[in-house]
């Protein structure tokens, strides 16, 4: 079981169209950041089926100190500040966004303070995605991603097919073999605006060749919310 988070949407590119005119149907998952998304972005999604948007933060602003990794809703702020920019930037996406709008929190940089995680319920929100394996000791709903097909550390280019395929393969062999009721599913991470052409090339390899194979399922978020009951 697979599911497809892009992020970083604000307004229609020819990097987006790409990406969505490729999912053709294949359930995605935009992370768009609530507080610059357009009315033509919205109008955009309306055009393709299968497309669920999350609020990615409110602005993507950084809050933590040039010392620390970077953090829009880290321990930086107070959480009733926190949770109030947060609500209003969930207002604006879902009534730019109507139906499409999915109650998934995805905080920038894939960081979150977890005090604060844990009230986003009050917003009427909930789940949160970050990146990485579920920690089962967080008290609140996690819906990951773990599989980032761009070497930010270095290149900020494609991380190569090899890794991106040995970790797609190992995130579903654990998930299999796992001894839980309900395995994870396995996230792709993208990010439309800072794709080369390698990393282009695996998505549609990837999409090629999982929607063809028997064994293998892209769900939709608002499915993965539905396995949250």
């Amino acid at each position: 079981m697979l599911w497809w988070r892009d992020d970083d949407a604000t307004a229609p590119s020819a990097q987006l169209t790409q990406l969505l005119d490729m999912a053709s149907g294949t359930p995605i998952a935009i992370a768009a950041i609530p507080a610059s998304a357009t009315e033509a972005l919205a109008e955009m999604f309306a055009k393709y089926t299968g497309v669920s948007v999350l609020p990615h933060g409110y602005s993507h602003q950084n809050h933590a100190p040039s010392t620390e990794k970077k953090s829009e809703f880290g321990p930086h702020r107070t959480c009733e500040d926190m949770l109030a920019e947060i609500d209003r930037g969930w207002r604006r996406l879902h009534t730019l966004m109507g139906h499409a709008a999915t109650a998934i929190f995805v905080p920038p940089w894939n960081r979150i303070d977890r005090s604060l995680a844990e009230q986003l319920g009050r917003v009427g929100l909930r789940a949160v995605s970050t990146f990485g394996p579920t920690d089962p000791d967080k008290q609140f709903n996690q819906l990951n991603v773990h599989v980032d097909i761009i070497d930010w550390r270095g290149s900020r280019n494609f991380v190569g097919d090899e890794l991106a395929i040995v970790t797609v393969i190992d995130h579903l062999s654990s998930q299999r073999l796992a001894n839980g009721i309900n395995p994870e599913a396995t996230g792709l991470m993208t990010h439309h605006l800072n794709h080369d052409p390698a990393s282009w090339r695996f998505i549609e390899r990837l999409l090629e060749v999982t929607q063809k194979h028997p064994a293998a399922r892209w769900i939709s978020a608002e499915d993965l919310l539905e396995k949250l009951r």
